[in-house]
């Protein structure tokens, strides 16, 4: 899902035309980002928490010529989900890890019995 489809199922669901539902989308984003900015957390109950986590300093080998850079230390935007919300998704889906010889997959089952394999990369 898309910030488009998100508009669209938000129109759908609450009843207002999609421009309106744009309108307060666009809004719902952009207090997100104030209020990251200005006090580095927004707790939503049930749902989760957005905060800004400092990442550290770290060295890394530069890919073409090998040469060890440090990448210096940054604030990045981080979001983790309330355990309600964890809980509420392990009850949707059971998860089946499967390996062949060369390959390892990853079996989502809905509750309805539908199922997705994903492949998971060595």
């Amino acid at each position: 899902m898309n910030k488009t489809d998100l508009i669209k199922f938000f129109s759908i669901d609450s009843i207002v035309s999609k421009k309106e539902a744009k309108r307060l989308v666009n809004s719902i984003f952009r207090i997100i980002r104030k209020s990251l900015i200005s006090t580095g957390v927004l707790r939503i109950l049930n749902f989760g928490t957005f905060r800004i986590k400092k990442r550290a300093q770290r060295q890394r080998l530069h890919p073409r010529t090998g040469e060890r850079i440090i990448i210096p230390a940054t604030f990045v935007p981080v979001f983790i989900f309330s355990k309600s919300f964890k809980d509420e998704v392990k009850t949707f889906f059971k998860v089946d890890f499967q390996s062949t010889k060369n390959k390892n997959y990853l079996v989502l089952t809905k509750n309805n019995n539908k199922k997705k394999t994903i492949k998971i990369d060595k």
